[in-house]
């Protein structure tokens, strides 16, 4: 993922929102991330599978501030 949409969807001038009713691996939960709020479901999981792969840039970075 390039980090130019994901800064331009965390500093949006209008308020975000991302819905998660299933599964959001990958690239999903970096998406949820950016946006203002996060709706999920009772059914809706979150899978880093690149953090288990000792993979990806900064990614994992931005998701430690939502986590912490």
């Amino acid at each position: 993922m390039d980090a130019h949409w994901a800064a331009s969807l965390a500093h949006c001038a209008k308020s975000t929102l991302a819905v998660v009713e299933g599964v959001a691996a990958g690239g999903g939960p970096e998406v949820a991330v950016c946006c203002d709020f996060i709706l999920a479901s009772e059914r809706a999981r979150f899978g880093l599978p690149d953090v288990k792969a000792s993979v990806g840039r900064c990614r994992s970075c931005r998701r430690r501030q939502i986590i912490s």
